[in-house]
This record gives C-alpha cells, sequence and structure tokens, in this order.
C-alpha cells in the first residue's frame, strides 16, 4: 500500500481570519499534515477509554485533567444519538493541551448550548468513505458538558485536532469523510469561540 504524503500550511475553517477575542484557543493551526488513503465506510464499535473525567456544568471545568482520555456519562445519557433528545439548559466548553491543563473555558447560554446540541445530534456516525487527510495533531482537547433540567448532564470528549472526532463515552463519531462533522459540528463550535 503507498502511501501519499504532502506538505504544507492547512489552516481550519474561516476562523483564520477572527479577529474576536475569546477565552478559547483558537482550534486553526498552519504546520505540516500527512495524507494517507484510510476509507472509513461504516465506523467500527466504540468502547470508552479509561481515565474518564465527568464534567458538570455548574461546578465548572477541572483546572487538568493529566493523563485523561475520555468523558463518563450516566446510562441515562445513551441513546441514539451523542446528547439526550431533551432541550439543555447551558452548555459548558472546556479546552485543554496535551498535558491536561486548561486552556480556558466557555459557558454557553441556554439559547447556545440548545443550537449547539441540535448540531450535535445531527452528526452521523458512518463516513462517506474515500481518502481521508490528516493534519498535525496537537493533542487540544475540549471536554463539552450540556446541563438539562429534568435529567443529568451530558459530556462528550473533542479531539480538536489531527484527526478529529467526538463521543460521549459510548458512541464516536470522525470528522474524517464526514461532512455533518465537519461542515455542521466544527463550523457550530467555530463560531462559539471565534
Amino acid at each position: 500500500m503507498k502511501l501519499l504524503v504532502v506538505v504544507g500550511s492547512v489552516c481550519l475553517m474561516a476562523a483564520c481570519s477572527s479577529s474576536k477575542p475569546s477565552t478559547l484557543p483558537s482550534t486553526t493551526t498552519s504546520t505540516t499534515a500527512t495524507v494517507a488513503p484510510i476509507s472509513f465506510p461504516v465506523l467500527p464499535p466504540y468502547h470508552g477509554r479509561t481515565p474518564a473525567v465527568r464534567v458538570v456544568v455548574s461546578k465548572g471545568c477541572p483546572a487538568k485533567i493529566p493523563g485523561v482520555v475520555d468523558v463518563r456519562n450516566p446510562r441515562s445519557v445513551n441513546g441514539r444519538t451523542l446528547l439526550p433528545a431533551h432541550v439543555p439548559t447551558a452548555g459548558l466548553m472546556c479546552a485543554y493541551g496535551p498535558d491536561g491543563a486548561s486552556l480556558g473555558s466557555r459557558l454557553l447560554s441556554q439559547t447556545e448550548a440548545s443550537a449547539f446540541a441540535t448540531v450535535i445530534n445531527r452528526v452521523r456516525f458512518a463516513a462517506d468513505g474515500g481518502p481521508l487527510s490528516c493534519p498535525m495533531d496537537s493533542g487540544r482537547i475540549y471536554v463539552l458538558a450540556f446541563a438539562y433540567r429534568d435529567a443529568p448532564d451530558a459530556d462528550l470528549w473533542w479531539h480538536a485536532s489531527g484527526c478529529q472526532s467526538l463521543d460521549n463515552g459510548t458512541k464516536l463519531t470522525i470528522e474524517g469523510g464526514n461532512p455533518s462533522f465537519y461542515l455542521g459540528f466544527d463550523e457550530a463550535a467555530q463560531r462559539l469561540h471565534a
């Protein structure tokens, strides 16, 4: 099998030109990229990884999560989509570097959290296949937490660089070959911290 290697600058989405200040780091990067043709017609079954973190919106983001590789949710959160179908009352974006140290956070209003949750629940769990191109992985991670009035908070683990992925500890989706991720979720996430 041949590997195709491409060297160049990668700039994700329109956030490159944003000049608005934010407490969260931009996911925009300029790096050397390696491209390998990989096909993902259907994602394999996903099993949550450990150690995992549990974030509750009302308690805020943990200052550090060294060694943590996933989120942990109550069983009641596990449905057919990444998040419950209920309308969230608030949301929280917690950003972390590769060492697990906090890079900032952003509290989402009910309107922002509701709109973002709707986009997240539209992300497909199967990719369309074809080549998958991954920019360099900086190790940037976000924990996204959503609060609900009559249900437990729900957390998501967003691997926000390299081959991006999003999971809730029991279900995982990827960016590559998945327009509902890179056009839906990623664009919505960029707008929230642009």
